[in-house]
This record gives structure tokens, sequence and C-alpha cells, in this order.
């Protein structure tokens, strides 16, 4: 395998990661969520599409669709109106994306939003009501575990 091909943990595909510097930091954390959290491959997904509605969310500078880095859904069906967790990785040297990783939540079912650049980690839960955004959690659930949750002032 070439130093710039890795493995994707989810489907066993070479992937290149010439221009995705994050992609290791994705692929890292798959593992975790899958072996150290219990969460089934079968409910989790890369590059999903961040719907509001039954529109795709268009990046206004770019024009591109909006994706979510990794998505775990509370099923292997992975309905969008099912989104348990949504995960945005960044590149190791790169401290911000809380505000990207929690808008893709707002406009989804996600109730647990997670950042990630593979030194640093950081965990918010929806609070109810909604409209009153996040708190942020001392740890992530493993599946199937009840969420209760402890949050940081």
């Amino acid at each position: 395998m070439s130093k710039n091909l890795i493995k994707d943990y989810l489907t066993g595909k070479e992937i290149d990661i010439t221009h995705k510097p994050e992609e290791i930091v994705r692929q890292a954390y798959l593992k975790v969520l899958h072996e150290e959290y219990g969460y089934p491959k079968e409910n989790m997904a890369k590059e999903a599409p961040i719907k509001n509605g039954i529109s795709e969310v268009i990046d206004v500078v770019t024009g591109n669709p909006k994706r979510a880095d990794i998505v775990i859904y509370r099923n292997a069906m992975q309905s969008t109106d099912e989104i348990y967790i949504i995960v945005e990785c960044k590149q190791s040297n790169v401290m911000e994306g809380e505000v990207q990783a929690k808008s893709y939540g707002n406009c989804t079912t996600a109730s647990i939003v997670v950042w990630n650049n593979g030194n640093d980690i950081s965990y918010w839960e929806r609070t109810k009501p909604v409209q009153y955004g996040y708190k942020k959690k001392l740890y992530l659930p493993r599946y199937g575990e009840y969420v209760c949750f402890e949050y940081v002032l």
C-alpha cells in the first residue's frame, strides 16, 4: 500500500489521502467508535449529506453540498430522521470546527455532536427544549448505554 493510501475502516477499500489530511483522524475515530464504544459499522456512515427537511444544505461559499464526516444512526437503516451522533473531524493542527459541527446537528435529529482533531475531542448534547442549543458533555455514551449526561459549566 502506498504511503498516500489507507484502508477505509467501514468498507475496507483503499482511500487516497493526498488531499484529505483529516481522513487519518476520521479513520482512527471510526475504529474507536466501533471497537471501544461498540457502535455497529452498519449504523455508521462517512460523508453523509446534511439535510434541512428534504433538501440538502448547500455551502454558500463553495456551492457544494454539506457533508458530515461521520454520522451514527440509531439503526442500520441509516435514515436521515434517525441520526443520533454527528462527528466533525479535523486534521491535528486545526482547532476550529465546533460551530460547523453544531450547525450540522441543528439541521438534523442528532442528539450528540462531537468534534475531534486526533489530539483533542469535545462532546455536546442537544438541550431540551432544542432552541437552547447544546451543553458540553464529559463523555460519549457507549452503544446501547442509557444516556445520563454530565455537564461542564
